[in-house]
């Protein structure tokens, strides 16, 4: 037994069949794959480098801007300051969530702390010839791993 079908037909089979492959089969395992790196990243850099990343930058973009969104006194606040310059609950809420977006981070983990570094790393060595002087490392030991740093810099060209 023999189906014909017009070529137009077949193509558009072949189109519709590989999106649905790709889309629910290839971008969730390269999604996999990219978290599982972030999550090695983030824990070889809170081991190594003594800081701790705080759990709101490894959350989705969306969900901070929701939890800011429905928060009690975002509400609050936003209905008050409707009433007071006499707009609507619904376009109180639209311009709370367009601040929302625009106070909300767009932070990428590995983006940051691996492109990013490697990035700055290489432009600086680029520009400069990094040198170090002399570290006492038995002082540096002693400060608190807590203690913000501060650099202090004195020339233009000091990175």
């Amino acid at each position: 037994m023999l189906i014909e079908i017009p070529f137009w037909l077949f193509v558009a089979l072949i189109v519709v069949s590989s999106f649905s492959v790709l889309r629910f089969m290839l971008i969730p395992s390269i999604r996999w794959y990219f978290r599982r790196n972030i999550r090695n990243l983030i824990g070889h850099l809170n081991d190594s480098l003594d800081i701790k990343l705080q759990p709101f930058k490894l959350t989705k973009r969306q969900s901070l801007i929701d939890s800011l969104t429905c928060d009690r006194q975002v509400l609050e606040s936003a209905t008050q300051w409707g009433e007071k310059d006499n707009l609507g609950l619904e376009e109180t809420r639209m311009l709370v969530r367009q601040y929302a977006k625009e106070i909300v981070p767009s932070f990428n983990a590995y983006f940051y702390f691996k492109v990013g570094h490697w990035l700055a790393r290489r432009f600086s060595q680029m520009l400069y010839r990094v040198r170090l002087g002399f570290i006492d490392e038995e002082k540096i030991n002693q400060i608190d791993p807590e203690t913000p740093v501060v650099f202090v810099i004195n020339h233009r060209s000091n990175m």
